[in-house]
C-alpha cells in the first residue's frame, strides 16, 4: 500500500507540474519515463496494479520470490536509476524535483 501511495503521488505530482520554458536540449519530460515505469512496475506487481484499480494486470500472478524475478527487478531498478541519473536537474521546476528525488530514494531503497 504504501508503494502504491508513493507511485501515485509521483505520477500525479508529474502531471499536475507546469511546463517550465526551456529550450529543447535541455528539457527533460518525465510524464513519459514516469508513465513507462508506472507500466513496468505494475507488470512486476500485478496484485498492486489492481489494489491500485488498473485491471491491465488481473490475469498476471507475480512470482517474487524465484531467481527470475529478483533479476528483473534489480534491472528495472537500475534502469531507471541510469535514466534518471542524465536528467539535469538544474532545469526542473521544484515540483518535478521532488518527484525525481523521491523516485531515486525508493530505487536505491529497493
Amino acid at each position: 500500500m504504501k508503494r502504491a501511495l508513493i507511485l501515485s503521488s509521483l505520477v500525479f505530482t508529474l502531471i499536475s507540474c507546469k511546463k517550465a520554458s526551456e529550450s529543447p536540449k535541455e528539457a527533460f519530460d518525465l510524464k513519459p519515463m514516469l508513465e513507462q515505469y508506472s507500466q513496468e512496475y505494475y507488470s512486476l506487481h500485478p496484485l498492486e496494479a489492481t489494489e491500485n484499480g488498473i485491471n491491465d494486470y488481473n490475469d498476471k500472478l507475480a512470482m517474487n520470490l524465484t531467481q527470475d524475478y529478483m533479476s528483473k527487478y534489480l534491472m528495472f531498478n537500475q534502469k531507471y536509476l541510469d535514466t534518471l541519473s542524465v536528467v539535469n536537474l538544474e532545469h526542473l521546476n521544484p515540483s518535478e524535483l521532488l518527484t525525481v528525488e523521491i523516485l531515486e530514494y525508493r530505487l536505491n531503497s529497493e
